[in-house]
């Protein structure tokens, strides 16, 4: 695990059928796999292994803030481990069972508990779809819409935050959605590159495209530091807890804090069918959704909380408040 960098080390058990104790437990195992696969996008093949190995500095967290102490663990702490983007290895091993033991699977009462546990655990980690828009029910979805409302606009935000950011400086970006300011631009800077996001929808797609992603609830974390902290049109989230999110966005901002937040919406136009229809397809599961920002409103919080800069262009989306900090001193 030290050799190669991998945090988790856990076993894909083989063994004869013989040994299944019945072909219709095999089948139930097998049908959970798929299950969990398809519903968690785990990324391994046999969660549910007792053979696992965990590095303790950089997985306590994980191990710990597992909530379920029973069969179900196994499924929750792969998942944790997948959304808080860990690196994992599957190796194969030979399971030969103890003819002495007997088993205390019940197969049809623990396989409907499991599903039972499963359906909870998605909710808790943002990966069930109630609570939230359809629209943030997969990452795909999410950007397919972004583009058909704002067309090349979307991009233009996008780009107009990069801009702002060196070659090669590390970025933290907070509720980074589908990670697309990285796909499209921060990625050919050369950027060191982490997204933080709670809906573990996004979570996993991003997983799956190598990008370094991880599940983060803002309300309850402290935002790792970098030397740039950015949000893209999520503030509005937050507006009953601005200020305190506020300083947790500048506590880990070395050199400079970008937020960039719409200020004309769809929310907010005169048709009252229109604007609650924008409202409820924009509801992540977190926070709020009805507020949102207009042009003179965010330019007001931008100089009421000391932001440096004052960034907007006339018939763009979206205006940006730069918080920019003072290199330390070398005397």
């Amino acid at each position: 695990m030290d050799r190669h960098g991998y945090d988790i080390a856990t076993g894909y058990r083989h063994y004869l059928l013989s040994q299944t104790r019945g072909i219709i437990r095999h089948i139930f195992s097998h049908a959970y796999r798929w299950i969990c696969k398809f519903l968690l996008g785990l990324g391994v093949r046999d969660s549910e292994t007792g053979c696992k190995f965990f590095k303790r500095a950089t997985t306590t967290a994980v191990v710990l803030g597992c909530e379920y102490d029973g069969w179900f663990w196994d499924t929750e702490v792969m998942s944790r481990a997948a959304l808080k983007n860990l690196q994992v290895c599957e190796m194969p091993v030979l399971f030969l069972r103890r003819p002495d033991k007997q088993s205390t699977v019940h197969v049809l009462s623990d396989s409907w508990r499991y599903l039972i546990e499963l359906h909870q655990f998605r909710s808790k980690v943002g990966l069930g779809l109630t609570g939230k828009s359809p629209t943030y029910w997969s990452a795909f979805g999410y950007d397919l819409l972004m583009k058909v409302l704002y067309g090349g606009a979307y991009k233009e935000v996008e780009a107009e935050v990069a801009n702002l950011i060196p070659d090669g400086a590390s970025v933290v970006d907070v509720c980074c959605g589908s990670s697309g300011i990285y796909r499209n631009f921060l990625k050919d800077k050369r950027d060191h590159y982490l997204g933080l996001e709670f809906n573990g929808h996004f979570v996993m797609a991003a997983r799956k495209r190598g990008i370094n992603v991880r599940l983060f609830n803002l309300l309850a974390e402290e935002v790792p530091p970098a030397d740039y902290v950015i949000m893209c049109s999520s503030f509005y989230h937050f507006h009953s807890q601005q200020r305190e999110i506020l300083d947790k966005l500048l506590k880990a901002a070395r050199r400079g804090l970008i937020i960039s937040e719409p200020v004309e919406n769809v929310s907010s136009n005169s048709n009252r069918f229109l604007g609650r229809l924008a409202n409820l397809l924009t509801n992540p599961g977190i926070g709020e959704y009805n507020y949102r920002f207009n042009l003179e409103g965010f330019r007001k919080f931008a100089q009421d909380t000391g932001a440096t800069s004052f960034l907007y262009t006339p018939g763009r989306r979206n205006a940006i408040a730069l918080f920019k900090k003072e290199p330390p001193s070398l005397v």
